[in-house]
């Protein structure tokens, strides 16, 4: 089993990655010359004892979703038909964190495109957090940022464990 990754918030949260999560995000690395951009949503759960976010699920690609190698665009319909599944399972506790996909790169960094999406995303999309978490999934890295309501984007820092 893989191991659970933590990132600091701002003001004083954590937002951990199940490892679980982590385990199936590394399934979509793209590793290979010919290995297309994956993506999907991010859910999660808040800690309300502790404000601690954590995700514990992600959709993976559907067939209807657009891969290819240094693009990604999904199909809203089935990932959003899981995000409501989830959270009337749920009993209203577990919801829409956010974003993942992934890039071919090593250490992945968000395009002019990954950060005008996100902005659309915080501006446009019903959140059940007061920001919006993205993944990046690179060869050798993941990488969290969150976009707040001012539309800045905030890298997160890894805490070690």
């Amino acid at each position: 089993m893989c191991k659970a990754i933590r990132f600091k918030l701002p003001e004083n949260g954590i937002l951990q990655i199940n490892g679980d999560v982590i385990k199936e995000l590394a399934m979509f690395k793209q590793i290979e010359q010919e290995s297309t951009e994956a993506g999907g949503v991010i859910l999660g759960r808040i800690l309300k004892e502790t404000n601690h976010l954590i995700i514990d699920e992600l959709t993976i690609p559907f067939h209807s979703d657009i891969r290819k190698r240094f693009y990604f665009k999904r199909n809203k319909n089935s990932h959003q038909k899981i995000v409501d599944k989830r959270w009337s399972e749920s009993n209203k506790t577990e919801n829409y964190f956010g974003e993942w996909h992934t890039h071919a790169e090593d250490n992945p960094t968000p395009s002019v495109v990954d950060k005008n999406d996100w902005k659309r995303r915080m501006k446009n999309d019903k959140l059940f957090l007061p920001f919006l978490v993205s993944i990046i999934v690179g060869r050798k890295s993941i990488v969290v940022w969150i976009t707040d309501k001012n539309e800045k984007i905030i890298k997160l820092e890894k805490i070690n464990v």
